[in-house]
């Protein structure tokens, strides 16, 4: 018998390999992560997050980093994790003067996300690549607003737009685009993060 993680997988198996597979999906223990307040409104920055390993072939840090440069300075991006694009994704923002909107804090323990999420005012998965997003997860489970690249796991997490938001993958314009929308209307954020946090936990 072969499982899949996502529906994105079972596809992948099927068409590469001819794999017939059941999907069941990963799942998260919920109650670790301190919820955001949904009171809470972002300050004039939104402060922004991403966690997952740096390797911005797959995971597409370099697309955040762009869509910061874009936005310049209404985001601040934070990246949680570590990887060989590191030193690539650093001499990137400063190429493109985004350093200044972009900040790397290295691997953290899993309690320490569980416990800081929540500090956020979007996640966000801009992955090229991604089975499933477990992350993506992690951040509803938080009440954190999220945004998913398309045609991946993390877009299977959010439903598509009904838990998050969806931009079209690969292009950084879309994303800053995305996200120019949800800081302008941060309450329909905040009530898809409450349907999502409900539906995450179920």
């Amino acid at each position: 018998m072969v499982f899949s993680i996502s529906e994105a997988v079972k596809h992948s198996l099927l068409q590469q390999y001819g794999l017939n597979s059941i999907v069941v999906n990963n799942g998260i223990m919920t109650k670790n992560f301190v919820t955001r307040p949904l009171s809470k409104n972002p300050d004039s920055q939104l402060r922004v997050v991403m966690v997952s390993r740096l390797d911005h072939e797959k995971k597409g840090q370099d697309l955040l980093i762009e869509a910061a440069s874009i936005l310049n300075g209404k985001i601040h991006v934070t990246f949680i994790g570590d990887g060989d694009s590191r030193e690539y994704l650093e001499k990137y923002a400063k190429e493109i003067k985004a350093d200044e909107y972009v900040r790397f804090l290295g691997t953290k323990t899993q309690e320490y996300i569980a416990e800081h999420l929540n500090e956020y005012d979007l996640f966000v998965q801009p992955s090229r690549y991604e089975g499933f997003g477990l992350t993506v997860a992690e951040a509803m489970a938080a009440k954190v607003p999220v945004l998913v690249s398309s045609g991946q796991g993390p877009a299977e997490v959010t439903c598509g737009d009904k838990y998050g938001w969806v931009f079209q993958n690969g292009d950084a314009d879309e994303l800053a685009k995305a996200i120019d929308y949800i800081i302008s209307n941060y309450d329909e954020a905040l009530a898809k993060a409450e349907k999502a946090y409900k539906y995450v936990c179920d």
